[in-house]
């Protein structure tokens, strides 16, 4: 789908969202189906170069979320979602602190998961403390970078992120 561009990625957006508008199943249409629908927002986020595309995809795949949230049992995959979402929308250079509650979240709830497997759970870790470690880079408060950095090091090591945070003065 990526090779036919961005328009796909609407267009499913849009005919997912009209599933759930029909109203055909009332309010029991599945929770699941609004999790699709997020990831189907979240695609118009990583795809489409027009601002104000990615903000009505930003508004409404919060809102999936969310809902989601409200309805289904803790599952760091939702919460993850919700991280993902905002993350696309802001953006690699703008990290934001809402970005940051939401993967902190997500650790919280996957290190609560029972039978998570141990590579699952360090991949979580690894993508959401990266993420905040680096917020706290961008903020200038090293010592909060370098606390969530090494738990994010600890998931997945490497020398080229040793290097990284020994050198943050």
């Amino acid at each position: 789908a990526a090779d036919r561009g961005p328009e796909i990625y609407l267009k499913a957006a849009e005919a997912y969202q009209k599933f759930i508008d029909a109203g055909e199943y009332g309010e029991s249409y599945k929770v699941s189906d609004l999790f699709t629908l997020s990831a189907r927002y979240l695609n118009v986020i990583a795809t489409n170069q027009d601002p104000a595309v990615k903000e009505n995809a930003y508004n409404k795949g919060l809102e999936a979320i969310n809902m989601v949230l409200e309805k289904a049992d803790p599952n760091y995959t939702i919460m993850q979602r919700k991280a993902r979402i905002i993350r696309g929308f802001t953006g690699e250079e703008n990290k934001t602190k809402e970005c940051c509650d939401a993967y902190i979240a997500t650790v919280d709830i996957a290190k609560a998961q029972e039978g998570l497997a141990e590579a699952k759970l360090n991949a979580v870790v690894n993508e959401a403390y990266t993420y905040v470690g680096l917020y706290y880079v961008q903020e200038k408060d090293v010592d909060t970078a370098k606390k969530y950095l090494e738990q994010a090091y600890t998931a997945n090591p490497s020398p080229e992120f040793r290097s990284y945070i020994d050198g943050l003065k």
